[in-house]
């Protein structure tokens, strides 16, 4: 699986940081969902924490970048290349 999402993130109009997002975010959230399968209270608590706390930390991060970083270009503006 891990394999084949890589190789399709050089499919030219695929961004890789997409997918590179989403196996971040994958991971994360399986240690949310997964955590309660633990059988020790203790490493079941770590992990729900780390995982929360994770999604909280990279949730906050993504939307700042957004609101803060990206510039929106207006619809009739246009990029001309020079040659």
């Amino acid at each position: 699986g891990i394999v084949l999402v890589a190789a399709m993130s050089f499919i030219p109009y695929v961004d890789w940081a997409a997918h590179l997002g989403g196996m971040i975010a994958g991971f994360v959230l399986g240690a949310v969902c997964f955590s309660f399968k633990i059988r020790s209270w203790f490493f079941m608590v770590i992990w729900f924490v780390v995982g929360v706390g994770s999604t909280m930390a990279l949730y906050s991060a993504g939307m700042a970048y957004m609101y803060n970083d990206v510039e929106i270009k207006e619809e009739g503006d246009r990029e001309i290349k020079e040659e």
